[in-house]
């Protein structure tokens, strides 16, 4: 199926608020209960303090958002994960304004450094545009990109794409249709 040139293109997480701690496979089985095609939430992460991280494609963006209104379910809006203020850990609130702000980036290039060694597990494809997005959010480094990328392994999928006949060509010769034991060739009757 052709891909529309006039679409837009881009991912964007969306932040919920939580109650309580959970886990990727509670938020994905309670995600899954409220309509969603879990395929298309490519991350889930916990940038703060009661808040989760959706990140999904702009084009299943407004399909999220319906989905989470009829079920009531808000966004939160202007949440940055920069933002010191989502520095929950308690041995942390010694530090400065500047020093929190550091360790909130770090935290947050460790969380988008997890998502695509996560997709790259499963869709080796996304993680170079998603790698790219992260970078524009100014949450990974184009150096940093380049290392992730370059330590994915390759895929089956990047091998048969590079030739795709080669999944047809190799034993041309049938060697196991022919019978090579004398013996046993004098034995077959017609």
């Amino acid at each position: 199926m052709p891909v529309d040139p006039s679409a837009p293109r881009g991912f964007e997480y969306l932040y919920l608020n939580r109650k309580r701690k959970l886990s990727r496979a509670e938020v994905r089985r309670n995600l899954r209960l409220l309509g969603f095609d879990i395929s298309r939430v490519l991350d889930i992460c916990f940038p703060g303090p009661k808040v989760i991280g959706l990140l999904v494609h702009v084009q299943y963006k407004e399909e999220v958002i319906s989905l989470l209104s009829t079920a009531k379910v808000p966004l939160v809006d202007g949440f940055d994960p920069l933002d010191p203020v989502n520095l929950a850990d308690p041995e942390l609130q010694h530090l400065s304004l500047a020093d929190k702000a550091n360790e909130c980036a770090e935290l947050q290039f460790t969380r988008c450094s997890r998502a695509l060694s996560r997709l790259g597990t499963g869709r080796a494809h996304l993680v170079g545009p998603i790698g790219k997005y992260f970078c524009s959010k100014g949450w990974l480094d184009d150096d940093s990109l380049s290392q992730i990328l370059s330590s994915l392994p390759p895929s089956s999928f990047a091998s048969r794409g590079r030739d795709p006949g080669a999944a047809f060509r190799g034993d041309t010769v049938m060697s196991d249709a022919l019978v090579s034991d004398s013996a046993s060739a004098g034995s077959h009757s017609l």
